[in-house]
């Protein structure tokens, strides 16, 4: 996957993302999110569904996500 660098003045607070590394961790997040019920929208997946896509992977705790790679999603809700 070819991945374009984005052009334009940076965030003065936070350096830009590349989302193409962090996608995968983001999904993690948001079915996290979703099963114990902090997310604000409705996905529409079940919890079960969402618990069995979750099940087979080691990192079903977004606080144990890297934040120093990707994003601090504590801030991502923030905003």
């Amino acid at each position: 996957m070819e991945t374009k660098k984005v052009e334009g003045p940076p965030s003065p607070a936070r350096p830009p993302v590349d989302l193409a590394n962090c996608v995968e961790e983001l999904v993690k997040y948001t079915l996290y999110s979703s099963v114990n019920g902090t997310l604000e929208i409705d996905l529409g997946l079940s919890k079960d569904y969402c618990s069995a896509l979750l099940k087979d992977d080691h990192l079903t705790d977004p606080t144990s996500i890297s934040t120093g790679h990707c994003l601090d999603f504590q801030l991502l809700w923030l905003v």
